[in-house]
């Protein structure tokens, strides 16, 4: 069990001031991160009322973890976190999918959760990210189309996985996390985006920026988890808990170094596929000008925004979330299998 808060009080630092990250200062400090076990293989736990199952999976030497829920054969959705989450972040989420009838799958992508963490920046190119998605989605579902969801970084991870898979895509679901060419545009152009984007250089400082977010039990961490709501404290603990994973932390740093620093994550060509974007109108970290896919590069995106929710719009806001999500991926349903009856067969020629 997590410790409690004790009374030492944080203070703050440059970095605090600079680039946004730290409680407020005279706050107690959180509890101590706990060490936390691995799951085994076909574990099972009960989050929110639906239980899910632990599995991995080896890809190319790098063990992928993920849990799964739901009707197995059914139409898979994949869950993708961003940062600093991991696949508990989507527990809102798991039971109104489940009920719907879908296969569920929410991966801790590399660096992250259970999942291998390679120190290698070069490890975390956007070919090796959703290589390991493919991997998972070609045990549980081979051969088959599925819905992708992608929140924040898992966003972009998204982005990616539809460059280099996009025959394994039916749509696509991204939750506050702008495509690529439109973040690329904004940095250069808004400086309301620039300001709030200050972090994303302050994280290519190896060992700098790993030590100023795990300092005061990573606290930096711990503050991020802010929104228009007060989320419950194991809900926050568990993902501080994450992160304080060895090499938990560098994982998910190296993912802006891989994008920002080296050039590792591209930006993908026209997407044919449907797109639903879900957007928390009261982001902290993005403005709401670049929720809009680019017409040119994403023809078949509609939009949605949640007045009452920040960067966390699926914690903030979970029945809306779950709901939108829901009606997307029947309809997409729908239309496929209207295709496919209308389509001419063997037997009606």
């Amino acid at each position: 069990m997590a410790s409690k808060p004790d009374a030492k009080k944080h203070s703050r630092s440059f970095q605090d001031i600079v680039f946004g990250f730290g409680p407020e200062p005279g706050t107690p400090l959180g509890p101590i991160p706990q060490k936390a076990e691995a799951p085994s293989d076909g574990q099972e736990e009960v989050v929110e009322e639906c239980t899910v199952t632990h599995r991995y999976v080896d890809n190319d030497g790098a063990k992928i973890h993920f849990v799964e829920c739901g009707k197995r054969g059914a139409h898979l959705v994949l869950l993708i976190h961003g940062f600093p989450e991991f696949w508990y972040s989507w527990l809102y989420q798991f039971k109104p999918l489940s009920d719907a009838g879908y296969h569920v799958v929410a991966v801790d992508c590399r660096g992250y959760g259970w999942s291998a963490k390679p120190a290698a920046v070069r490890e975390y190119s956007m070919s090796k990210v959703t290589s390991d998605l493919l991997r998972v989605v070609d045990t549980v579902a081979p051969g088959r189309r599925c819905t992708i969801v992608g929140h924040d970084w898992g966003g972009r991870v998204l982005w990616g996985f539809l460059t280099l898979h996009a025959q394994r895509v039916l749509q696509a679901v991204v939750l506050n996390a702008p495509h690529p060419v439109t973040m690329a545009k904004a940095l250069m152009s808004n400086p309301r985006q620039l300001q709030k984007s200050w972090y994303i250089g302050f994280f290519q400082m190896a060992r700098l920026a790993e030590h100023h977010l795990s300092k005061q039990r990573f606290a930096a961490i711990r503050s991020m988890f802010k929104g228009v709501r007060k989320y419950p404290e194991e809900v926050v603990q568990r993902h501080v808990d994450a992160m304080a994973i060895p090499g938990a932390l560098t994982g998910a740093l190296n993912y802006y170094r891989a994008a920002f620093g080296q050039g590792l994550w591209p930006a993908p060509p026209v997407v044919r596929v449907p797109v639903k974007v879900i957007w928390g109108e009261q982001d902290f970290s993005m403005e709401k000008d670049i929720a809009t896919p680019p017409a040119e590069l994403v023809p078949n995106a509609q939009v949605t925004f949640v007045k009452k929710a920040s960067h966390w719009v699926m914690w903030d806001d979970p029945e809306t979330v779950s709901s939108e999500m829901v009606a997307f991926i029947k309809e997409g349903l729908r239309k496929v299998a209207e295709k496919e009856d209308q389509a001419p067969s063997f037997s009606k020629l």
